[in-house]
């Protein structure tokens, strides 16, 4: 067996794989340190600068190891990169086996149980959706996986998709007609014996907030658990700790409620009206606090006397709606499901009532399309930790951005990290030589409304001199989509737009297109 050495090194396999593969002393000194914190179920935490090539740096010393482990990284997009793409390259390098599994959260997953729901004319749909449904109803004939990724003529953002696959909430679980061919049970079965699993961190956090059946069968026996982009994961915990109810929550609850109610309760004709009664609150409330997209402190949006009594009529009916389920439930095991989520909505509801407390920030945030409102815990260090014990591994934590004044100390008090090994290797590249930075004059603040016109005029020179080939990133869909029409009316590039269409599938567009500006 080759040295991690000899694989980083000049003459290793990856020299004859990859074009213009340089070695790099920071990529084997991280491959060292995360080779040493498995053998010892360490915890170990490094900031691996940008071009050290952290990916291979954990992989060749995980696949080395023999062990099984979880590698977890930021967002699906990178996830689908580490499993499509760098495992692969990885395994042929090293000429080791095993088995290795891709997993994503259930929302990811095709439901065959909704699709027939949808399909049969039991779900909201318009018009416009229905050739989604179609694109979508062809797929699910010939799909394996059910991983909606694989769609790419189905815009990633399609509403049609939150009615075709399933959440926590709505699953029916083991009393589901698909249980058997399900195909989130199917994947879970897959990364349960596998020895390479990769998620990402909304997965994980997932199960460590709420223990959700399922992926837990898979933790028993991991030797470690890397985290990849692990930069997120304070704020991304401090979110799955906290409590979030959105008007998608009550938007499903009522139409599932409804649809339960006409099938498993047709003689029940008080229950289809108050799931309706549901949804007019649940507008009036909407309407109350619809505006500009925003963020807002809780106690400022009920200083208002209308929302108010909006979100006192929106709690009143979801209250209405748990009692009667309580009593309907027991007619079938879509009712049933719906009264457990009507229970819970009821308590979370309950946390935006009364004054706020010290532990705790309550907030609203008003999107587009909706709203969601926050309830967030200010320290989450403690619940971290007492979360990951229960996970009996090594630890490894990487990102090119964790450290503050060249201390990690921030990033492992956030989260509650005792006793671990730390290291900083900075990056490879000589940023001086090899880099511009272009700063435009905007006089202009970034809240100001004509802030990302003046903005993205400013870049239109600069694609001209490189000829697309650029990457634009914004902070809000708002701007995204701004952008893009400035930008198409200039007419001289090709555009690429997130939402669009599944991200590996715009990622592999932009690359094959000349002139490509992705978005």
């Amino acid at each position: 067996m080759q040295s991690l050495d000899e694989v980083l090194g000049s003459d290793g396999p990856f020299q004859r794989l990859i074009e213009g593969f340089t070695p790099r002393l920071q990529q084997r000194a991280m491959a060292h340190a995360v080779e040493k914190a498995i053998n010892q179920q360490d915890t170990l935490v490094c900031e691996a600068g940008t071009g050290i090539g952290k990916t291979f740096a954990y992989l060749v010393p995980a696949l080395l190891s023999g062990k099984r482990i979880i590698v977890s990284t930021g967002t699906r997009n990178l996830q689908d990169q580490l499993f499509h793409r760098d495992l692969p390259l990885v395994r042929e390098a090293l000429a080791v086996g095993g088995t290795v599994a891709l997993l994503k959260g259930r929302g990811n997953y095709l439901c065959l149980h909704r699709l027939e729901q949808i399909g049969s004319g039991n779900g909201e749909l318009f018009s416009g959706d229905l050739d989604e449904l179609q694109k979508i109803q062809e797929w699910a004939g010939r799909t394996v996986g059910g991983d909606i990724a694989e769609v790419s003529n189905v815009m990633e953002n399609a509403v049609v998709w939150s009615s075709v696959t399933s959440t926590t909430e709505n699953c029916l679980g083991q009393e589901c007609g698909f249980y058997d061919e399900c195909h989130v049970v199917n994947a879970r079965r897959g990364a349960a014996t596998a020895d390479i699993v990769v998620v990402n961190h909304h997965l994980f956090l997932a199960d460590m907030a709420l223990r959700e059946d399922g992926f837990a069968e898979i933790m028993p026996g991991v030797d470690a658990v890397i985290f990849d982009e692990a930069h997120q994961l304070p704020d991304l915990a401090t979110h799955f700790f906290g409590t979030t109810v959105t008007s998608r929550h009550v938007t499903e609850l009522a139409r599932d409620t409804l649809r339960a109610a006409h099938k498993e309760a047709g003689d029940t004709p008080g229950m289809i009206d108050i799931a309706t009664g549901l949804e007019r609150t649940l507008m009036a409330f909407r309407n109350s606090t619809s505006g500009n997209e925003r963020r807002e402190e809780w106690h400022r949006v009920r200083d208002s006397q209308t929302v108010n009594a909006a979100f006192s009529a929106l709690s009143e009916q979801v209250v209405v709606l748990a009692e009667a389920l309580e009593i309907t439930g027991e007619r079938g095991a879509e009712l049933q499901n719906c009264g457990r989520r009507a229970a819970t909505l009821k308590a979370h509801l309950e946390l935006f009532e009364g004054a706020e407390q010290e532990t705790s920030v309550r907030w609203m945030e008003v999107q587009r399309r909706g709203f969601a409102l926050h309830h967030t815990p200010v320290d989450i260090a403690e619940a971290f930790s007492n979360r990951l014990d229960h996970y009996p591994s090594s630890r490894i934590f990487t990102s090119a951005t964790l450290a503050v004044s060249e201390s990690l100390d921030y990033f492992t008090q956030r989260l509650g990290l005792t006793e671990v090994t730390t290291h900083c290797w900075g990056s490879p590249f000589f940023f001086q030589e090899q880099s511009l930075l272009y700063l435009p004059e905007i006089e202009l603040e970034p809240k100001d409304p004509s802030y990302t016109a003046q903005a993205v005029r400013a870049t239109v020179p600069v694609l001209e001199v490189s000829g697309g080939r650029a990457f634009l990133l914004f902070t809000s869909h708002r701007a995204l989509h701004e952008a893009h029409g400035i930008l198409k009316r200039e007419n001289n590039f090709a555009l690429f737009m997130q939402g669009d269409a599944p991200k590996h599938e715009l990622i592999k567009r932009f690359r094959e297109t000349a002139r490509a500006v992705l978005l």
